[in-house]
């Protein structure tokens, strides 16, 4: 499940173009779904195969996560609050699932849990890397609603300029 996170994951941050990215995601996610069909290619997809049938994973997690890159390659900004966190029960909240299932558990009690727990994560990291997010890969979490709000601009960002208005934000 790492081994398919991670090299999921740099598929859509480190390739640096967006049409190849976009189609070596999209083989990926072909790769996944055969996973569920017993037509493996690769050693990642073979080891992810065995574990999800050891541990009876649904494919939506895996869906989502690869959703939440593409989207990485379409959406560099976000309007609202509410579109942050939308992306997040993409981007964050399947990790957590696929860490329960995992572990066995498959309550709704534990899955919500997680999905605030992961969110919460993925909205601190993205507060963590503002700066070099706008200036390695031209995206921002924050949103434009919260900026405008707050009068914080991408220039002060990119510029790491830190004032009132930047911490109240």
């Amino acid at each position: 499940i790492y081994a398919f996170c991670r090299t999921a994951d740099d598929l859509g941050d480190e390739v640096g173009d967006t049409q190849l990215a976009l189609r070596y995601l999209s083989d990926f996610r072909q790769q996944a779904e055969e996973c569920y069909v017993g037509r493996t290619r690769t050693a990642v997809f073979i080891a992810l195969s065995e574990t999800i049938k050891r541990h009876d994973i649904p494919k939506q997690p895996f869906l989502d996560l690869l959703s939440a890159f593409e989207q990485d390659q379409r959406v560099n900004r976000y309007e609202t609050f509410e579109q942050v966190v939308d992306y997040c029960t993409r981007s964050a909240d399947p990790v957590g699932r696929l860490v329960l299932y995992l572990a066995g558990y498959r309550d709704q009690q534990r899955q919500k849990l997680s999905d605030k727990t992961c969110t919460a994560l993925q909205l601190a990291n993205f507060w963590q890397d503002v700066r070099r997010d706008i200036l390695e890969r031209d995206r921002i979490y924050l949103p434009a609603d919260s900026m405008r709000k707050f009068n914080v601009d991408e220039k002060q960002i990119r510029n790491g300029h830190c004032d009132e208005n930047y911490r109240a934000l």
